[in-house]
């Protein structure tokens, strides 16, 4: 099984076009300041550090479980 990778991040007018789109799609934003740190030092194409994978996690299932609720999935 090969690690999660990071596949997209944006600061500045990216990262507010980025939200943007996600808000017009229903995505909701999900806020940890610590995790936004330790990933925008990643590159893209990076793969997620194990010591992450636990809050990363908890990310997917976050956003699952608000795709279920919007009936998506």
């Amino acid at each position: 099984m090969s690690a999660p990778i990071v596949n997209a991040k944006g600061q500045g007018y990216v990262a507010e076009n980025m939200l943007e789109k996600a808000k017009q799609s229903g995505i909701k934003e999900y806020i940890d300041e610590d995790l936004l740190k330790d990933l925008m030092a990643l590159s893209i194409g990076d793969e997620i550090p194990v010591e992450l994978y636990e809050i990363v996690a908890k990310v997917l299932k976050y956003v699952e479980t608000v795709d279920k609720n919007n009936g998506r999935k």
